[in-house]
């Protein structure tokens, strides 16, 4: 389960920033299209760190990675949420771009290495759907958090989520899909746990 929540947490901070733009340019004094470099920024972060997480998994030990990238992304959210330029904003985004980028290739390494193969398409599918949510349901989150606390209050989700994931990532890093997925009947319940 916590490979999901990880690859939900990345997902959605990848989008839940647009609906934010605007109020964060105003909490730290530019102007939303200057922001646009903090999502570029991401971005790129993303693009540098995918192809290195496979070495560095291999070289270091992909839970050991797995749990660093949480750390990274848990440390970058707290930074965003702590802003108070655009140069911050930005240095904070690459942050989390980094911990983020490392995290959807070394959980699905960690499943695929830690799943029997007869579970692996069951254990995939488990992984996939957080995936798949996490962008439809970060303008919307944004936009609340946005609406009802302060801009950089949306990094402060995933701050949360981030701080939960690794407080217990060894205990998704056993060796059975269960382990590694959670004990889900549904979709739906994969959130309330």
């Amino acid at each position: 389960m916590i490979l999901a929540v990880a690859l939900f947490m990345e997902q959605m901070d990848s989008t839940v920033i647009a609906t934010s733009l605007p109020a964060i340019a105003a909490d730290i004094g530019t102007s939303p299209i200057a922001l646009k470099l903090a999502v570029t920024s991401y971005l790129v972060a993303l693009a540098i760190f995918i192809p290195i997480s496979g070495w560095m998994s291999d070289r270091f030990g992909a839970r050991n990675i797995f749990r660093m990238a949480i750390f990274v992304f848990m440390i970058g959210s707290i930074a965003c949420a702590f802003s108070n330029s655009i140069t911050a904003f930005v240095i904070s985004r690459l942050i989390q771009g980094a911990g983020g980028s490392m995290m959807t290739p070394v959980s699905r390494l960690l499943l695929v290495r830690g799943t029997p193969r007869h579970e692996l398409v069951d254990a995939m599918a488990w992984l996939t759907i957080p995936a798949l949510i996490g962008p439809i349901m970060g303008p919307p989150i944004g936009g609340f958090l946005t609406t009802y606390l302060t801009g950089t209050g949306s990094s402060g989700s995933t701050s949360r989520s981030a701080c939960s994931a690794s407080s217990s990532s060894p205990v998704s890093c056993r060796r059975s899909s269960r382990a590694l997925c959670g004990r889900w009947t549904s979709p739906a319940s994969s959130f309330a746990a």
